[in-house]
């Protein structure tokens, strides 16, 4: 004969209590596997978003280094005799060319010559330059000089010819004994290279800059937030040389102003690139992600609260 059990008012109060606990524990839990996962996310955005950068002005730099050399080549057979060269860089001045992904980001003049003295003394836009400009003082020339063939960029400047702000770059010449004969150069317009790059960022709603070798910036998506920010400067000195991909700065869910920084150095040449998140851009999306969890929990606590309101007035015992 089966007997029957009646359940107290204080057994089943506390039996409500330890199942709250465990469900708003499964959702706690689940909450949290959603933030990590958005975090991973977001994690992928940025490496997508610093190898994406990387791999477009290195073939930015690719393809400017072969046409400079197809350039160099036919100055190499001229002897780097003056008339011959104005004409061979005249010849690139054309419109229609094949070289118009390059004139996109290039200032005015398209192709400049420097001879061995280092004077630039024409352009493949205006020909041959009454007033020669003493250009010895740009850092790449050196490079183009004892490393001919090869694409070598510089410090941001004014252009010498163009006026306009340029990352200038060059690739030298030697003729058939080895002797150094010039260098061909032009300038990437940095505003352009910056309207560029920033389409690949802003979809992720992120921040860029390229550096040097020296951690000096060559361009950055807002102005002075890379350049003037000595945490990322502390920060990039305790990057190991031997580290290709790092995280700079970590998240902080507590510094919503503060950012969460990536790095990558460049494969082929001497350049990291650096790709920034505002935290408080990744607080918002995570609270986003977790908010289906946090009604979740209203829902549950009004649900037990109501239950423990029922057992604690309406049954006697």
């Amino acid at each position: 004969m089966l007997r029957s059990y009646k359940i107290g008012k204080n057994a089943l109060t506390k039996y409500l209590i330890v199942s709250y606990f465990m469900v708003i524990g499964s959702i706690f839990y689940f909450a949290t596997r959603s933030f990590d996962s958005f975090l991973e996310r977001e994690n992928m955005k940025m490496e997508s978003t610093v190898y994406q950068i990387e791999m477009a002005f290195t073939n930015t730099l690719d393809y400017t280094e072969s046409v400079l050399n197809y350039i160099n080549r036919k100055i190499a057979v001229a002897g780097g005799q003056k008339n011959k060269v104005n004409d061979i860089l005249r010849s690139f001045n054309s419109f229609d060319s094949d070289y118009s992904s390059v004139r996109d980001v290039l200032s005015t003049g398209i192709f400049f010559w420097i001879d061995s003295h280092k004077m630039l003394t024409m352009s493949s836009e205006f020909g041959i330059v009454k007033m020669p400009v003493d250009v010895s003082g740009r850092d790449y020339l050196a490079k183009t000089e004892k490393t001919p063939w090869k694409i070598f960029t510089g410090t941001p400047a004014v252009g010498a010819a163009s006026g306009q702000y340029v990352i200038p770059a060059g690739v030298g010449v030697a003729d058939d004994k080895g002797r150094y004969i010039g260098t061909v150069a032009v300038g990437f317009k940095v505003y352009d290279l910056i309207q560029r790059f920033s389409k690949l960022s802003r979809h992720n709603k992120t921040d860029f800059a390229i550096l040097d070798a020296q951690n000096k910036v060559l361009m950055e998506s807002t102005e002075g937030l890379f350049s003037e920010d000595r945490e990322l400067a502390r920060a990039l000195r305790g990057i190991s040389p031997d580290k290709v991909e790092a995280v700079v700065l970590d998240y902080s869910m507590f510094a919503p102003r503060s950012n969460y920084v990536m790095l990558r150095d460049f494969e082929k040449y001497p350049y990291k690139v650096v790709v920034a998140i505002q935290n408080g851009v990744v607080n918002s999306g995570a609270f986003s992600e977790i908010w289906p969890h946090i009604v979740e929990i209203l829902i549950v606590t009004v649900f037990f609260g109501t239950m423990m309101y029922f057992i604690r007035t309406v049954l006697k015992r």
